[in-house]
């Protein structure tokens, strides 16, 4: 619980957009009770989550989606080399947030269009990436630029990888890839900084899930790992923003 708390997931998602956080909460339950063989109850969760935030279906969408992957390269057979499906993971998460980025860029060509102009407006998921794909605040002082985000949150990723290593857990969920896809399909989303920032409360949904299984796990490095992604937690500026405001910021660049 004390791990649970602390996470960016909750700091940022509880003071800042509680909405979606408590659906994000919610579609990270629904999965547990679909592992538990709790069907039903589990689609009733989905269901509940999307009446709190409407954006909880594309969270829903980017769980199966990244499942099915991670899944998919860890049973092909093609891949015989251990470090060929490793690197397979993060390069097809990268090709995935590429096909997100021209689908957005897509829409936003077809605004000449009548019809899809209609559809644009009348829509709320296609108005709202129209909205937000074109809005970006990263410039004001008191913002962490989208490439300072992603190289930060890289980082940590990167030494908690090097960290565990070969380390492999026998589960047949492999939260380990599931968030390399996560992160490397954020990549692409630099283009448009607001669409980056709303998506990267999911992946630190996902981080969550990570730590709370990493910390129970048998695995020393695994464990370490854990421990220093944590660690991390208290520099993260966007945390820091919460705790102090974000007159600190101001203050130190004056």
């Amino acid at each position: 619980i004390p791990i649970i708390l602390g996470s960016i997931f909750f700091l940022l998602g509880s003071q800042n957009v509680i909405r979606q956080f408590l659906g994000s909460v919610l579609v990270l339950l629904s999965f547990s009770l679909l592992k538990n063989k709790k069907y039903i109850l589990s689609v009733l969760v989905c269901f509940a989550a999307i009446s709190v935030h409407h954006w909880m279906f594309a969270f829903i969408f980017f769980c199966i989606l990244f499942w099915c992957v991670t899944n998919y390269l860890q049973n092909n057979r093609f891949i015989t080399s251990l470090n060929l499906r490793y690197w397979s993971v993060p390069f097809t998460g990268f090709a995935l947030g590429c096909l997100a980025v021209l689908f957005v860029k897509g829409l936003l060509i077809g605004m000449g269009d009548y019809f899809l102009e209609y559809v644009l407006h009348n829509t709320t998921f296609l108005s709202e990436i129209k909205q937000y794909s074109l809005m970006n605040f990263s410039e004001l002082d008191n913002r962490t630029g989208p490439l300072t985000k992603l190289v930060l949150i890289g980082m940590v990723v990167l030494i908690s990888e090097l960290i565990v290593g070969r380390e492999r857990e026998t589960e047949n969920f492999d939260i380990r890839k599931f968030r390399l896809v996560a992160l490397t399909f954020s990549i692409p989303l630099l283009v448009y900084p607001e669409l980056l920032s709303r998506y990267l409360l999911f992946y630190f949904a996902i981080e969550m899930l990570y730590i709370a299984i990493g910390i129970t796990s048998k695995s020393k490095r695994i464990r370490t790992a854990v421990i220093v992604i944590f660690i991390f937690y208290a520099f993260a500026p966007n945390a820091i923003n919460v705790l102090m405001g974000p007159e600190w910021l101001i203050s130190l660049l004056a």
